[in-house]
């Protein structure tokens, strides 16, 4: 099932498609290759996209 990226209850999203609790995502442990995923994100190209809903203004 798909879920919304970066939608949690915790700040207002909470819907079935939410993620739950921000705290629910937390791992006790971290990955194996956690070291080379953070290697891999650090070197790579920020990405920002933002989506808005607007009313179109009358001519």
């Amino acid at each position: 099932m798909l879920r919304l990226l970066g939608f949690f209850d915790d700040f207002g999203h909470s819907s079935e498609l939410a993620a739950g609790p921000l705290g629910a995502q937390v791992q006790a442990s971290s990955e194996p290759d956690e070291a080379e995923i953070v290697e891999y994100l650090d070197v790579g190209h920020h990405l920002t996209y933002f989506m808005e809903a607007g009313v179109e203004a009358s001519p």
